[in-house]
């Protein structure tokens, strides 16, 4: 009997999940409305997706910067010396930095305006 009703309901659950993420959507931007200005809003919307665009680029400078060999710092120094092996892993430190760096304006950005950053997952 259960199976027979949990099959009728399959189709409204359906329809319910679907209507699910839109109200979540309207519930979030009414929220929104309550603590930002319509100018507010735009101007965090788009300072979170230049954020991310930022973060984004420089995990994929990062995820080049990897020297191509497998080599430890140990093995590196070892091989090439001290003053060789600091400017072949220069390039990987320094895109490491600026990643941290986007990390950490995003993560502010999540801390103070967390709200923002909700809607626009949503709206994705």
């Amino acid at each position: 009997m259960d199976k027979e009703v949990a099959e009728i309901l399959k189709p409204l659950s359906r329809t319910l999940e679907t209507l699910s993420r839109p109200l979540d959507v309207l519930a979030i931007s009414v929220l929104a409305e309550e603590f930002y200005s319509a100018e507010e809003r735009v101007r965090l919307y788009k300072c979170f997706a230049e954020l991310q665009e930022l973060d984004q680029a420089a995990f994929e400078v990062l995820s080049k910067a990897v020297p191509a060999d497998s080599l430890g710092w140990e093995q590196r120094v070892k091989k090439y010396g001290e003053a060789l092996a600091k400017a072949q892993v220069a390039p990987h430190l320094n895109a490491l930095e600026k990643r941290k760096e986007t990390m950490a304006a995003l993560s502010s950005f999540r801390s103070e305006h967390g709200l923002v950053e909700y809607r626009m997952q949503l709206s994705k």
